[in-house]
């Protein structure tokens, strides 16, 4: 964490430039002719079992263990009596969980949201639903009649949110 409000400050401004560059760029080739590279490159070489991982904490840890294991079906890259490491069958990101406790406190649910971008996203709906999950919101179209972008939203057995993007190109697919 950053120590000190003038380094907190510092933070501020550099990210309100990038958020005002990003927000008035309308074409990539305004973000390619206005992009600034940052002043630090990356400082460091990623490691060879797992590349990043964010991890949150469950007051039942074994009802998101059997959730992500045997019902969504993710493979794992850990698992212990007290953690779990989930991944894709490509490897291509990673979260665990963990069991609340004193030292590592309950993570409220409402505080992330685990999203995944995917294929074919009123198939993979169905597949779930006929797994037994129920919807908080079905997969349905999000950003206007138009985008073709569509959005649907499940909870893991500890209340996170987890929701599903996708592309359908023919909108008529749903009627």
């Amino acid at each position: 964490m950053i120590q000190t409000a003038s380094a907190v400050e510092t933070c501020h401004a550099l990210g309100l430039e990038r958020i005002k560059l990003a927000s008035s760029c309308k074409t990539p080739q305004d973000w390619k002719e206005r992009w600034v590279e940052p002043k630090h490159p990356f400082p460091f070489k990623l490691g060879p079992c797992w590349t990043h991982c964010v991890e949150y904490h469950v007051k039942d840890f074994p009802a998101e263990v059997g959730f992500f294991l045997d019902v969504m079906g993710f493979p794992t890259n850990a698992l212990g009596g007290e953690y779990a490491m989930f991944t894709s069958p490509e490897h291509g990101f990673y979260f665990s969980v963990t069991p609340a406790s004193e030292e590592n406190p309950l993570t409220p649910p409402e505080t992330i949201r685990l999203e995944f971008m995917v294929e074919d996203i009123l198939e993979v709906g169905k597949k779930l639903e006929a797994r037994g999950l129920k919807f908080e919101n079905p997969p349905a179209p999000h950003g206007g009649p138009n985008s073709g972008l569509y959005q649907g939203t499940l909870r893991t057995p500890n209340g996170v949110a987890l929701r599903l993007w996708g592309v359908v190109k023919n909108q008529d697919a749903t009627q």
